[in-house]
């Protein structure tokens, strides 16, 4: 079998599946866009933690299959995602109190990260209309 720079090309044609679905995870994440400032993500994140007079949000909540149905695609799909992230290397102090977005479905610790224009092409009036007031997407899609 023919090798390429040391590995065989089955290896090869394999590692460029892998940036392919990488970049398809990236893009079905970030869209075409840059991830947002790592300041804008914080600011984002602190608003779901404690944008509720000081307490999480009502809809930041602990997931009931993030790390229990390890079968479920979407979960799947979710993890390689925040693997994807942490190969970025896209860490806020305060991800682990970040959890699922219960108005739209989001995992939050991708979420903080998503460009506005991605965001607004992505999530409809009625899903942001479940924000609570203080909500940093709520304030992002104001015209």
């Amino acid at each position: 079998m023919p090798r390429v720079r040391g590995q065989s090309l089955m290896s090869a044609v394999s590692a460029i599946k892998e940036t392919y679905d990488g970049m398809a995870l990236l893009r079905d994440w970030l869209g075409d866009e840059e991830p947002v400032h790592e300041m804008v993500a914080l600011f984002r994140a602190e608003r779901c933690i404690q944008g509720n007079n000081g307490k999480p949000c009502s809809q930041n909540k602990e997931p009931n299959w993030w790390f229990r149905n390890v079968a479920d695609p979407i979960a799947q799909y979710i993890r390689r995602q925040l693997e994807l992230k942490s190969k970025m290397k896209m860490r806020l102090l305060i991800d682990d109190d970040l959890h699922m977005c219960a108005s739209c479905g989001c995992a939050l610790p991708l979420k903080v990260w998503v460009p506005s224009h991605h965001l607004r092409a992505h999530l409809s009036k009625a899903v942001i209309d479940q924000t609570p007031d203080y909500c940093w997407m709520r304030k992002e899609f104001q015209p």
